[in-house]
């Protein structure tokens, strides 16, 4: 709903995208989002968001998902 209601904001997006991969939903749409919208964001260059990127299908998601961190600047 957040991102919905603020869509330009990066934390909303990345959030997302770990809800989305924690239920083994392709996040790659919203990581990229996020990345768009901070792209100095380190969290979102991090290598768990990265791997979280990369990963192969709804198994690997929900395994990379809890390990993404939480949205901060």
């Amino acid at each position: 709903e957040a991102a919905r209601l603020d869509p330009g904001h990066w934390r909303y997006r990345y959030g997302l995208a770990i809800a989305q991969a924690a239920n083994g939903r392709d996040p790659r749409a919203e990581l990229e989002r996020a990345r768009e919208l901070n792209p100095q964001g380190a969290i979102l260059f991090s290598g768990t968001a990265s791997a979280l990127a990369r990963a192969d299908g709804p198994d690997g998601w929900r395994q990379l998902a809890p390990q993404a961190g939480t949205p901060r600047n």
